[in-house]
């Protein structure tokens, strides 16, 4: 699933794709990089620059069709 692998690309740290506080799997890509990964928002930025320009459009048009990123 290209969502996941774009998550992993974000934060090679993640272990498990499930959500520590809620028990549930991540169901997008943005909001967790963001809130769990991330430690600023330089942190965030450079996290970003890592993306294709295929997966950064991927990503922006999932944000203009109203999508998840993530879905189970």
């Amino acid at each position: 699933m290209e969502d996941l692998e774009i998550l992993k690309k974000l934060a090679p740290e993640l272990m498990d794709t499930s959500c520590t506080q809620s028990g549930h799997e991540f169901r997008s890509v943005l909001p967790p990089v963001s809130q769990h990964f991330s430690t600023s928002p330089n942190d965030f930025r450079e996290r970003l620059v890592k993306l294709s320009d295929k997966e950064l459009d991927y990503l922006i048009n999932l944000i203009f069709e109203g999508w998840r990123v993530f879905t189970v």
